[in-house]
């Protein structure tokens, strides 16, 4: 685990930093991730990734009102610089079931799938998108990647990619 790889926004310290890493960087994009989901942007994000990448790894971390006392400990578990300190880092996900976050939850009843979800939606079918923002489900969509990228040439969005379905090319005579 030597790879300098992911998305800017949930990077590690220790990524950035060119560290051999554990698996505990996940803990770290969780952490994120949550983090994201509470208070809608990344904890260190900045449109200028050098300095988004400085603030990840020597800003304070600001958490803001919206969050109770044990999504704020859980957060700053999760995003701790040292990686030896980090919630998961120890004992994985022993010690996130042990945070006071999950007290409400019954780990064993979760994964025999005995716990009801809190809100379980009503669709039609499989391709029903009716609790999908319409910004998104409204964007065209390209039938496949080849009608953006031309046989032989590089595509901008995958540059390197070459394989090509041969199924596509086959004719039913």
């Amino acid at each position: 685990m030597h790879t300098f790889c992911g998305t800017p926004e949930y990077l590690a310290p220790e990524v950035l930093q060119g560290q051999s890493y554990s698996p505990a960087v996940d803990w770290w994009g969780l952490g994120t991730v949550l983090f994201e989901m509470i208070y809608g942007l990344p904890p260190f994000y900045n449109r200028s990734k050098a300095e988004m990448f400085e603030n990840i790894l020597h800003a304070p971390l600001q958490l803001g009102s919206g969050a109770s006392q044990a999504a704020r400990s859980l957060l700053e578990g999760l995003l701790e610089r040292d990686v030896t300190k980090r919630l998961g880092g120890s004992y994985d996900l022993v010690e996130l079931q042990e945070h006071p976050f999950f007290a409400s939850i019954n780990w064993h009843d979760l994964l025999a799938r005995k716990v009801r979800p809190p809100f379980i939606p009503k669709v039609t079918g499989p391709c029903d998108v009716s609790y999908i923002d319409p910004e998104f489900t409204q964007q065209p969509v390209p039938t496949s990647v080849n009608e953006r990228c031309q046989p032989g040439a590089t595509c901008e969005a995958f540059p390197g990619f070459s394989f090509v379905n041969p199924v596509e090319y086959v004719t039913v005579s």
